[in-house]
């Protein structure tokens, strides 16, 4: 599901109720069940390194104006907790399961088309994040993305909240006008 950008309640472009309940049927409850059906037969399979890769947000990390199903809905807490105790479960079978938060990733769905720098295409993303695996329990599967984030985290919040509704809202509300 794409970005849903806008004021969580107040305003006529607010989620209604079925689309929060989509949003986190898609996103949580998906992560769940495909644990649930693939791992058994992981497992199973003699001689194999079995991993799982789930995918979280970034924006997880947090406050995100305008964005708040967006980074609700891929909670942090949520895959990266689940994460943790599926492998703490399975240590002896030496599972690795890992989390990758990235943060923008230009793709079909993203509100940024166009790469630069910090903002791979996908397909660099996704050869980043597979050289990554394994080698720690949470990243953001980029390593342009671990050092913006980095700074991210230097930032107090008020700072950052202002820093967001100057450079990135604007363009996020102008982008979706634009679909």
């Amino acid at each position: 599901m794409g970005l849903p950008i806008g004021p969580f309640v107040g305003e006529t472009q607010s989620p209604n109720e079925q689309s929060i309940h989509d949003i986190i049927h898609c996103n949580v409850l998906s992560t769940a069940m495909m644990t649930h059906i693939v791992l058994p037969k992981m497992l199973s399979q003699k001689g194999s390194n079995p991993g799982i890769i789930n995918i979280g947000t970034y924006a997880a990390n947090k406050e995100l104006p305008y964005s708040s199903m967006y980074a609700g809905r891929r909670g942090r807490e949520f895959i990266h907790q689940f994460s943790k105790c599926i492998s703490a479960e399975k240590y002896s079978r030496n599972l690795i399961v890992q989390t990758i938060c990235p943060l923008v990733v230009s793709t079909k769905l993203s509100y940024y088309k166009s790469t630069s720098f910090f903002v791979p295409t996908a397909q660099v993303f996704a050869k980043s994040a597979l050289d990554m695996f394994g080698v720690q329990q949470q990243t953001t599967g980029y390593m342009r993305h671990e050092f913006k984030g980095f700074l991210y985290t230097l930032m107090p919040t008020s700072l950052w909240v202002k820093f967001l509704q100057i450079c990135f809202v604007p363009s996020m509300k102008e982008s979706t006008k634009s679909e």
